[in-house]
């Protein structure tokens, strides 16, 4: 009984890492998805003020 309370632990550990390991690998996605969504906001944005100069 005593290895299955070990093993438990294990288990719980296991899928504590897992949930953060997805967390950070979520934000670490993420993060460069909404630079790249914001610097073409940013892009478009600035070519339609040039746009009509142009």
């Amino acid at each position: 009984m005593q290895n299955m309370g070990i093993w438990l632990k294990f288990m719980s550990f296991i899928l504590l890492s897992s949930k953060y390991c997805l967390l950070i690998l979520k934000i670490f996605f993420t993060i460069p998805i909404l630079l790249f969504r914001t610097r073409m906001m940013v892009f478009l944005f600035v070519s339609s003020f040039i746009w009509p100069i142009l």
